[in-house]
């Protein structure tokens, strides 16, 4: 597993605080890494980030839509990670955390968001995930129809931040939402778009490559996961998205944010006591 979050606390002595904003590179900070700075009270005082030569206050806006309304971070870590997808100068976005964290939805909030602005530069969301069952279930067989209703179940997730199926399906029809399958991608080339990859830890290096390789002109990657819930033995030895973390971090065209806190449900948030031995 990758040890790089992408975020570092630091606790600075109040009077070396001018210190710390002039000069930061005694911290070695990777560039975009994202720093919480605390005081010796254990009072966070700054958010920011490393830009690879001097450590910038982040700045972020709040996300509105007329299908999930207004949306704004709910923690630090939250506010590191809506930074994180408005800086267009970082093409790969990557996000982890356990479940509940809200890596998915935030994410797919603003990627719907660009896809209906005119302002934006992205004309469609490409949704794909390595179409895997949760490990312990029992296959349900092959599902009939076309391409798009076997991809449909896989993301339902849109369809709950777009209120039903039937907005899922009319932003299909249009082109704004193309569900991509991973055994086919090899080959295409994507411009203007956000590929977006769902349960990334289900990948190997090979695939993940493979994937960040159809990223075109004018196209960012963002890939979300949960290293805990890989669903094949292959991808917690040869994990695509731990490797691409190791070998991408300290890149300015790279940025990572790792969640912790549950924001879903006080309730959700006791399955963590299952998973304990």
């Amino acid at each position: 597993m990758h040890s790089y979050t992408g975020i570092r606390e630091v606790v600075i002595k109040d009077e070396d605080l001018q210190e710390f904003y002039e000069d930061g590179e005694q911290y070695h900070f990777l560039t975009n890494e994202y720093i919480k700075v605390k005081n010796e009270k254990g009072e966070v005082i700054y958010l920011g980030k490393w830009d690879g030569g001097h450590t910038n206050q982040i700045k972020y806006e709040k996300m509105k839509s007329e299908y999930f309304g207004e949306i704004k971070p709910l923690n630090d870590e939250q506010k590191f990670l809506f930074n994180m997808l408005q800086d267009d100068s970082i093409i790969g976005k990557f996000v982890t955390s356990p479940y509940g964290c809200g890596k998915s939805y935030v994410s797919l909030c603003w990627a719907l968001n660009e896809i209906t602005s005119k302002r934006s530069k992205y004309k469609t969301l490409r949704y794909i995930r390595n179409n895997i069952i949760a490990k312990d279930t029992v296959d349900i067989g092959a599902l009939p129809s076309t391409a798009n209703e076997k991809l449909k179940p896989w993301a339902m997730e849109i369809a709950d931040i777009l209120g039903d199926e039937d907005m899922l399906e009319l932003y299909i029809e249009q082109g704004k939402i193309r569900l991509e399958n991973l055994g086919f991608c090899r080959g295409r080339s994507w411009d203007n778009s956000i590929i977006f990859l769902e349960e990334a830890q289900n990948t190997t290096p090979y695939l993940m490559s493979l994937l960040m390789s159809r990223t075109g002109n004018g196209s960012v990657f963002i890939a979300v996961g949960d290293t805990r819930q890989a669903d094949k033995e292959v991808f917690i030895k040869n994990s695509g998205i731990d490797k691409a973390i190791e070998k991408l971090k300290g890149n300015p065209m790279f940025g990572l944010v790792t969640l912790c806190k549950n924001e879903r449900s006080e309730f959700s948030s006791l399955a963590d006591l299952l998973l304990e031995n």
